[in-house]
């Protein structure tokens, strides 16, 4: 069943609405989605079984609502848009990369010389994004399809946000916590030609390339370097968390995205930039949502505009 681009991901926020206004109880949950929503019933009793604490998340990132949502949030951000070019291993899949050129007219039997050779080894690491959005159950009772539709895209907001601040950075990788972000150790141009013939000479292909731009960026864009653009056929992405000119070469990308996994609760203690937030006092319910993603840079995959 085909299933319209403004309903994706909204089972995986249904189901978590229902279980809340059946007040956490999975057997009225299972009983009130089993007819007309068979799919959120399977999950809620997959769900037990998990017992829906963080450890155990990882047994449910394999059903179908919440791959759908984990891929409905990660389209949204830069990786989940350049992924379509990338190479999408599964994660912990060893890949041995192999960079170096050369090329020459050969007698019979002769080698070709490479330059630059070099052997490296990367593995595709699962890290865990938390967002986390906070209702008032009078709003979450309902669980209608505008109320779910509205949470997942204040989940899918936090998220992305989260993903792109992250992918477009230049953090080192902070080991079992979070990947590196794309620009650390990236190539450094001087001006837009530049950019464009370093990253070639970096051995990346424009045909796979997208050019990353920031919202001031794309509106000051001279006439020339829209038509060069244009004529070169290169994939504009803008991003209000990049905050230099990038391209990047999506084919020296490892990319994937699991599932987002949402834990409804009404009885934490929520710490807030002005204090904590106790839910059960205040009548709301704290959704959760892990989603398990990541991503791994291979050779000179990225060049980016030097700082003025």
């Amino acid at each position: 069943m085909m299933i319209s681009k403004n309903m994706k991901g909204v089972s995986a926020v249904r189901a978590a609405s229902v279980l809340t206004s059946c007040k956490f109880s999975h057997a009225d949950a299972i009983e009130m989605t089993k007819k007309n929503d068979p799919a959120v019933s399977k999950f809620l009793e997959k769900s037990i079984v998990a017992g829906m604490t963080t450890d155990n998340m990882p047994s449910l990132v394999a059903e179908p609502i919440v791959r759908e949502l984990g891929e409905y949030i990660f389209s949204q951000s830069v990786p989940g848009k350049l992924i379509s070019s990338a190479l999408n291993l599964p994660f912990g899949a060893k890949l041995q990369s192999i960079s170096g050129k050369g090329s020459k007219w050969l007698k019979e039997a002769e080698e070709i010389p490479v330059k630059e050779g070099e052997v490296n080894e990367s593995a595709l690491k699962l890290c865990k994004l938390g967002a986390i959005v906070m209702l008032n159950n009078e709003l979450i009772k309902f669980s209608t399809p505008c109320t779910n539709s509205a949470i997942r895209d204040l989940i899918t907001s936090e998220s992305v946000k989260e993903i792109d601040k992250k992918f477009l950075s230049s953090d080192q990788e902070v080991a079992g916590v979070s990947p590196e972000g794309v620009l650390n150790g990236a190539d450094e141009a001087e001006n837009f030609i530049e950019l464009f013939k370093k990253h070639i000479a970096n051995g990346n292909t424009l045909a796979t390339s997208s050019l990353i731009l920031p919202v001031e960026n794309a509106l000051q864009l001279t006439d020339a370097e829209f038509w060069q653009i244009e004529l070169l056929r290169i994939p504009v992405i803008v991003s209000e968390q990049a905050d230099r000119m990038m391209l990047i070469d999506a084919q020296k990308l490892i990319i994937n995205v699991e599932a987002t996994v949402i834990t409804p609760t009404d009885e934490a203690v929520i710490k807030t930039e002005s204090g904590t937030v106790s839910l059960f006092q205040n009548d709301a319910t704290a959704f959760r949502a892990i989603t398990y993603c990541g991503w791994q840079k291979l050779d000179k995959a990225v060049t980016v505009l030097a700082k003025s």
